[in-house]
This record gives structure tokens, C-alpha cells and sequence, in this order.
């Protein structure tokens, strides 16, 4: 039986990987991701996963909430969070958003860096360019 996610249009995915017990401990490895088309009244809350989460907005916004501020990611935009933080993302509008969870034993310390320098994990376009590619290489290689 297929889960409905009100506000999802289409989806590529979602793709799942287990990783190994040495990827566990050594290395940042993705868990899932999909390519998402989105409209209203899509809507994300959660406070609880023991994940990360990249999200890159290839097409229109997504409107995120993460440690008290409200911000807008746009076309070309990219966005680290912690999953187990309290975050809310939707969508207002249409939107593709290509993203994956993943995990590793040192990414809370360099995510919190990250929110340090840049204060948030919003990043801007310069950095979507140059990260895209990769989300593209990590969602193939999840659909293997």
C-alpha cells in the first residue's frame, strides 16, 4: 500500500541504503532521499529522527522553520538540518526539491559549525551549484 503525502505531485523515490557497521562508525553515509514536486499544503514537523537532512530546491521555494527563525529557500538554495531538532518545512507554492537523509558519527559537530559560521543551514546558491551534482550522484547511487 503506497503512503500519501498530501501536497507531494510526484516523486522519484523514496530509495533506501543500509549501510554498513564501518560506514556507521567511520564515514557519513546517506539512509534515503527521493526528488519531490510539491505544492500546498505540503507540510513537514519534526522534532525526533536520528538523521540529517540535505535539501536542495531546484525549482520554486520551501519555507523553513528551524531553532526559532523562519526563512525561505529559493530556486538553486540548499539546506542542512538536523532531524532531531524541532524543524518545519512547507511549501506555499510549487516546488521540486531534491533531498536525502543521511548520518554519521562526527556530522553534529560539523552541522553545528556550519549553523556557527553561516547561522543556519541555509546556504545560498553559490554553494547549491556546486553541492547539486553530488545530491544527483547520491540519489543514483541510492537507486541502486
Amino acid at each position: 500500500m503506497a503512503i500519501e503525502e498530501p501536497g507531494v505531485l510526484w516523486r522519484d523515490g523514496v530509495y533506501f541504503y543500509a549501510a554498513s557497521n564501518f560506514a556507521k562508525q567511520h564515514l557519513f553515509y546517506p539512509m534515503w532521499g527521493a526528488t519531490y514536486e510539491l505544492d500546498s499544503p505540503y507540510r513537514i514537523r519534526r522534532d525526533y529522527m536520528d538523521a540529517y537532512m540535505i535539501q536542495y530546491v531546484a525549482c520554486g521555494a520551501l519555507h523553513f522553520k528551524l531553532r526559532g527563525h523562519h526563512f525561505v529557500a529559493k530556486e538553486g538554495e540548499l539546506v542542512l538540518l538536523a532531524c532531531r531538532e524541532k524543524n518545519d518545512y512547507w511549501s506555499e507554492g510549487t516546488a521540486r526539491v531534491k533531498w536525502f537523509h543521511f548520518n554519521g558519527r562526527e556530522v553534529g559537530p560539523l552541522l553545528e559549525r556550519i549553523y556557527e559560521t553561516n547561522g543556519s543551514g541555509h546556504m545560498s546558491t553559490f554553494f547549491g551549484a556546486r553541492v547539486e551534482p553530488l545530491i544527483d550522484d547520491i540519489l543514483q547511487g541510492l537507486m541502486q
